[in-house]
């Protein structure tokens, strides 16, 4: 029993000095925003279920809505972009279930001043999540490339977001927050072969990089960076730092704050801090893969981080 404890004291001392792990109070909600540090202006407004924003600079923006529209924002004068791929999102007849969908990210290219590249990610009409870029003249979508295409059709919880590491490469994050319980896990983003649950990186023409990580079991790099996400909706790359960060939508009451390590497994769906909607305990209460900074016990779906 004593050399269990000893050795348990160790494994939780390293633990914390390989992860950085800082302790985060979380308030009570509802949060008291009269006392916080910042000021509130609507700059845009009439969209569905805004999802992406790409800076392009101060009074410029170009900002997604996830039923498939485009809007460029100059100097406060709103105007749709016309030409936009075809997305599915809610609504449409035959669908099994779609949780998010549509026209997600959007995302300029670091040398856009120069390029013109516009970076978006969404569902296309067969399920699948793609990446494609584009170039925007006279208010329509042109040039449009296919960068990334996933391999499998991913209906449930297939949030996506895009951020550049530097001029070349940027990564992306596809979700799978499936039905999956302990009893019956639904192991795709365990899976290799399948391209949901996983945070990809990439060139910027959608090559794969000869420094990805070469995962077990395979024999070369693939375009997946990190896996056994549930859904990833947040990324944040610290270029000072060379750390990407994570938001991630976990099960009730397990939503995490990650930092995202070249070929690390975050273990969904075999581990989880938490529950199943319906109250029942559906995973396994320990963590054994990934460096996590906060294990939210007390959130709603985060979907962004900066």
């Amino acid at each position: 029993m004593r050399s269990f404890k000893i050795l348990s004291t160790l494994l939780l001392f390293g633990w914390l000095i390989s992860c950085n792990t800082n302790i985060i109070i979380v308030p009570d909600s509802p949060y008291p925003i009269s006392n916080d540090s910042f000021s509130l202006d609507t700059i845009a407004q009439g969209f569905t279920i805004p999802y992406g924003i790409a800076i392009v600079e101060e009074n410029e923006y170009f900002i997604t809505d996830r039923i498939g529209k485009l809007f460029h924002l100059k100097n406060g004068n709103q105007t749709e972009i016309v030409g936009m791929p075809e997305v599915v999102s809610f609504g449409i007849p035959g669908i099994p279930a779609i949780l998010h969908g549509g026209l997600m990210d959007i995302s300029i290219h670091p040398n856009y001043s120069t390029n013109s590249w516009v970076y978006i990610s969404y569902l296309n009409p067969d399920g699948l999540a793609m990446v494609s870029r584009l170039k925007i003249q006279h208010n329509k979508a042109t040039q449009v490339e296919s960068v990334f295409t996933a391999r499998n059709q991913d209906y449930t919880g297939n949030g996506m977001r895009i951020v550049w590491e530097d001029e070349t490469h940027f990564f992306l994050n596809i979700g799978n927050s499936n039905f999956s319980t302990k009893e019956n896990p639904i192991l795709n983003a365990q899976d290799f072969n399948y391209d949901a649950g996983k945070i990809h990186r990439l060139m910027d023409d959608g090559s794969i990089p000869s420094d990805n990580p070469i995962l077990d079991s395979l024999e070369a790099p693939t375009t997946i960076w990190s896996y056994g996400h549930r859904d990833v909706q947040g990324l944040y790359f610290e270029k000072s730092t060379n750390i990407l960060f994570g938001v991630e939508h976990g099960p009730k009451g397990g939503d995490e704050f990650n930092i995202i390590k070249k070929g690390q497994n975050y273990g969904w769906p075999l581990f989880s801090y938490g529950i199943n909607y319906d109250g029942a305990q559906g995973f396994y209460n320990f963590r054994r893969f990934s460096c996590y900074i906060y294990d939210y016990a007390r959130t709603s779906l985060d979907s962004s981080s900066t």
